[in-house]
């Protein structure tokens, strides 16, 4: 009868840990531990990521690459983010603890989303994430979608590129080939030296 008791009991205390653990992953709470080739910082809405993450796993250089988005909206991963592989970690994305979570020295990429394309202040965010990235990781090439004109704050920081609020297909090429959306400027205005 003890030996039964002990044995539900350690039964017991190993599935608490591993619903502990499944509870995190799922909550954005656990550090990421292979890898990470993209960070995805900012949640403009379900939509816009999930087209991207979408346009991003059509093209077989991102089929199995690591993608994790890092968010404070998202309190738990949806079953989508599931679907399309992507990792979550809750936070904010200029705390450099949450970008350890997320993995950000082996990133490769880091995205930043205008949390809001309406509001100006969505810039603060992406810059503060960028001088965050560049001080943790300044290998990782930083693209920065941003919501004003005016081009100083984002010369200031020193991002890899800056484009103004874009679909998810325009930025899923900028991260599979860098340079698109320049090459896109120079094609269709006629107010850029490529053309």
């Amino acid at each position: 009868i003890i030996g039964i008791s002990i044995i539900g009991l350690f039964l017991g205390k190993v599935t608490d840990l591993v619903l502990a653990l499944n509870s995190q992953r799922r909550r954005g709470l656990k550090a990421m531990d292979s890898n990470v080739d993209l960070i995805i910082a900012g949640y403009p809405g379900e939509q816009k990521l999930r087209q991207l993450v979408a346009e991003l796993r059509c093209d077989s250089r991102y089929e199995d690459k690591v993608v994790v988005s890092v968010s404070n909206r998202l309190l738990e991963k949806s079953p989508w983010m599931g679907e399309l592989d992507i990792e979550c970690v809750y936070g904010v994305a200029s705390d450099s603890d949450v970008l350890r979570r997320a993995g950000i020295e082996s990133a490769s990429t880091v995205l930043m989303l205008a949390r809001d394309p309406e509001q100006i202040e969505s810039d603060d965010f992406s810059v503060a994430v960028c001088l965050v990235v560049e001080q943790m990781n300044p290998a990782a090439r930083t693209i920065v979608e941003r919501v004003r004109q005016d081009d100083l704050v984002f010369n200031i920081i020193k991002a890899d590129t800056v484009v103004e609020v874009s679909s998810p297909a325009v930025l899923a090429q900028e991260i599979l080939d860098p340079g698109a959306i320049e090459l896109q400027n120079a094609i269709f205005s006629n107010a850029t030296a490529g053309t």
